[in-house]
């Protein structure tokens, strides 16, 4: 009978550990559900925020911040201190006053102080198998560091290899001799040890001691350094007709390093080298879109709003490596060497991301004398016809893989290569700001269609801001037009709040 009882109590556990839970909103006060709607934590807080993929979340009332975690609050909100997750293994507290001063104290996951002293900084030795054991480094603001080893499962610390000491640590984990490695760098005395803790399996701990083959490289090491010659440093620039690069590097024994650098160093102690390299003119493209009336040109859309639409131009002007020019009322494209026919009432450029190669926004006016929009590339080749009433592109600069496309008073979506994703059949389409992605609009329902094809049926009552994981599963973010927060959406249209 008991064995049943526990086999019961471990499957119900393992249950809980799989429970993805969602912060619900009902009216202004926040909650958590599972993904049928059932509330887990009931809806009492201003807003609860998500720290992690593992069912960590901030907790907000009247101010005060907590941490709820598996659906319990395992620390209470409190008026001093905010908090963060540390690799889904800690809890760090931090004072809200004074956030430059490191953290104030370490918990377990179930909200427990492991440390309880101020530490600068915490770091967690990187594992490659989840049996590799976790070894933690933490250093605090009277130079005591210290290094233990964690067991997540059971949210304590095993071991503490070191502790307090007026030192600087820095482990890993070796695969090849399941051994932890450790460099200890007294500050007291500056010298440099090596140690190697071997797991002891009878007495279920870790034995430190001396690392001498690692102090052995260490000192060969440091003698090469003692013997070489006297460092040289220097400048060499990368130039072509656009742009200048300084580099700076230092050679050792016929080895040189190499560093990237925005600044030119004019210490007259540094020798400065001129080597030259030349970039083919494709690589490096530096665009300058100044209309000849000074106005900048739209590089966004073709809403007859935009002040590059008023026809204050110059018969011809000059891009960076295009002109434009006039006949007939007429405007053509010079790119290059060839000469495109002058057919179009206005030329804009443009670049398509996945080719790199120049495309440009051209317009024909129709007997109506209404601007009809299309696309060509630099070989002058039609990629859209000029049929529709506006084309814009869901980045800014134009390297958006998404266009939207206005035909007859109906938006749909093609791509950067002239393909129709979506015909022309919903009340608006336009670009997600800062993301390559389209918000689908259709009978007050939202939608959205990203560049990676991922495409969502207009059925929200409010925009798709991102996708959202809780628990390793995804969910929609929704936002209101004024880019507030209002709740979590699956993707089968359940909301996850109540106006």
């Amino acid at each position: 009978m008991k064995i049943k009882i526990i086999t019961l109590v471990l499957f119900t556990s393992a249950l809980w550990a799989q429970k993805t839970l969602i912060p619900y909103r009902n009216g202004s006060l926040w909650g958590l559900c599972d993904k049928k709607s059932n509330m887990v934590l009931n809806p009492v807080f201003d807003s609860i925020k998500d720290m992690d993929y593992v069912q960590l979340f901030r907790v907000h009332q009247n101010g005060n911040e907590g941490v709820a975690y598996q659906g319990k609050v395992v620390i209470a909100p409190s008026a001093t201190h905010t908090y963060y997750d540390l690799e889904s293994t800690f809890i760090v507290e931090q004072d809200k006053k004074d956030s430059q001063s490191g953290y104030t104290a370490i918990y377990n996951l179930n909200g427990e102080k492991l440390i309880n002293i101020p530490v600068n900084t915490i770091n967690i030795t990187p594992t490659v198998k989840p049996t590799d054991p976790i070894v933690v480094v933490y250093a605090g603001t009277n130079n005591n560091s210290g290094v233990f080893v964690y067991d997540k499962s059971k949210q304590k610390i095993v071991q503490w290899l070191y502790k307090d000491k007026n030192a600087y640590f820095a482990c890993h984990f070796k695969p090849s001799d399941k051994a932890i490695h450790i460099y200890f760098h007294d500050e007291k005395t500056d010298k440099s040890l090596y140690y190697k803790a071997n797991y002891n399996s009878k007495l279920k701990k870790y034995d430190v001691a001396p690392d001498k083959q690692a102090q052995i490289e260490d000192m060969n090491s440091n003698q090469e350094v003692v013997e070489q010659r006297e460092d040289k440093y220097g400048f060499y620039e990368v130039k072509n007709n656009y742009v200048e690069r300084i580099y700076a590097f230092a050679t050792k024994k016929g080895k040189t390093r190499l560093l990237r650098t925005d600044r030119r160093n004019h210490d007259s102690t540094f020798k400065h080298d001129s080597i030259f390299f030349d970039i083919p003119e494709t690589d490096i493209k530096i665009h300058k879109f100044i209309q000849g009336n000074g106005y900048e040109l739209s590089q966004y859309d073709t809403s007859p709003n935009n002040v590059s639409d008023k026809e204050k131009v110059d018969t011809i002007f000059t891009y960076y490596n295009y002109l434009t020019y006039k006949k007939n009322n007429k405007l053509g494209l010079i790119l290059g060497t060839k000469v495109w026919e002058a057919k179009y009432d206005s030329i804009r450029f443009f670049r398509a991301e996945s080719e790199l190669k120049p495309y440009f926004l051209v317009s024909i006016k129709n007997e109506q004398n209404i601007a009809k929009w299309g696309v060509i590339a630099a070989d002058n080749q039609i990629i859209l016809p000029c049929v529709y009433d506006e084309i814009t592109v869901n980045f800014k600069g134009g390297y958006g893989t998404l266009w939207a496309i206005k035909q007859n008073g109906r938006y749909g979506i093609a791509n950067n290569r002239g393909k129709i994703l979506k015909e022309p059949q919903y009340d608006k389409v336009f670009p997600r700001e800062l993301f390559y992605a389209m918000h689908i609009v259709q009978n007050n329902k939202y939608g959205w269609y990203s560049h990676d094809n991922v495409f969502h049926e207009p059925m929200f009552p409010y925009k798709i801001y991102f996708e959202q994981i809780f628990n390793k599963e995804r969910f929609l973010k929704l936002i209101d037009e004024k880019g507030k927060l209002k709740g979590y959406a699956n993707f089968d249209g359940t909301l996850y709040f109540k106006d």
